[in-house]
């Protein structure tokens, strides 16, 4: 490496391999935070599936799968644009799959992916309100409450 003079006395080659060095940190620490926030996004649609799972598992024996479909995918269409993320969610009798969202949402900030999801929650919930007076509500809300209380604390880490 002498022979390039990264050691010499030369303030303008001092300087270079200065900057290359910051660059290379930067570059570093970027990766990192990319492969944490994928890792907290795959988190948060993990728990956010487990959580429609469970939902769906409930509803669905007191309205029935084809009702509880129609539902879901109309409180999908009538979020704002900007939850587009859900445009992934892919909703039939059989229950709602978050798989095409995975992909997606490594181009999504963790806090917009729980924003979303968020949203989605408690539109469906006033859904469930109007059409039955709180009695699904009343049977969701624990555990409901405990899994978007879980993504507050997976979005702040």
């Amino acid at each position: 490496m002498g022979s390039l003079g990264l050691h010499s006395g030369n303030p303008e080659i001092q300087l270079a391999w200065k900057l290359l060095k910051i660059l290379m940190v930067q570059y570093a620490w970027k990766d990192v935070m990319r492969k944490k926030k994928t890792k907290v996004n795959l988190e948060l649609i993990d728990l956010y599936s487990t959580l429609l799972q469970e939902v769906w598992g409930k509803v669905s024996e007191l309205i029935g799968e084809s009702l509880l479909a129609f539902l879901v995918q109309l409180t999908i269409d009538r979020m704002p644009e900007n939850f587009s993320i859900l445009g992934g969610v892919r909703v039939s009798e059989g229950g709602i799959s978050l798989e095409a969202i995975r992909d997606q949402s490594k181009d999504t900030s963790p806090e917009d992916i729980h924003r979303a999801f968020q949203g989605f929650v408690k539109n469906l919930f006033n859904v469930f309100t109007a059409i039955t007076a709180d009695v699904i509500n009343r049977e969701l809300f624990s555990t409901v409450l405990a899994k978007l209380r879980e993504a507050e604390k997976m979005i702040s880490r």
